[in-house]
Parts: structure tokens; sequence; C-alpha cells
């Protein structure tokens, strides 16, 4: 039932609704759910932006992940030391090309 069907009203089951829906005890329900692994508020979907600019601000974000890896391995930092830089210089780094 928990993976078959959608409840009436609702987008997920929950162990409640679930429960009234089976005409099972709540606590009976959830150690269903327990023993098979079952988790059905947790979606497991991907959704796109419907922005028409989403293709270029991920590509924004991958040349500056870029640029800061560049950065770091041309002066030999650590992650620490790069967290650092980052935190303190964010406004040097942004001016960067």
């Amino acid at each position: 039932m928990t993976l078959h069907e959608k409840p009436p009203n609702a987008t997920d089951w929950s162990v409640r609704s679930m429960a009234k829906a089976a005409g099972i005890s709540y606590s009976s329900a959830q150690r269903i759910w327990h023993a098979h692994g079952l988790k059905p508020h947790l979606v497991n979907t991907f959704k796109v932006s419907r922005d028409k600019n989403f293709a270029a601000k991920v590509e924004d974000v991958i040349e500056l992940e870029d640029l800061k890896f560049r950065l770091y391995g041309a002066i030999g930092l650590n992650t620490t030391h790069r967290y650092l830089l980052l935190k303190n210089n964010a406004a040097l780094l942004a001016a960067l090309p």
C-alpha cells in the first residue's frame, strides 16, 4: 500500500495516515515501515529550474569553482588556508577575471 498508492488529499503517506487507512495502530505501522526500511516522506527526485538563465548561472558557478581550484593549486594552499582566503578576501576573489 505504501509503495503503490497515494493517500487521498496528500502527496505522501504519513505513519498516522497509513495506520488509519490500513486499520492498524500507529505503532504497528511504524514498526512495519522500520522493518522494511520504508521512508515514503523522503523523495529521490530532482527538479530542474524553470529559470531561463539557469544554464548560464550553472556555467558561472562552474567557472568560479574552477578558478578557485586553479588559484588555490597554483599557490599551494591547504583546505584551512583556502577557507580563510575565501572568507577574508571574498571581494578580491570576486574581482579576479
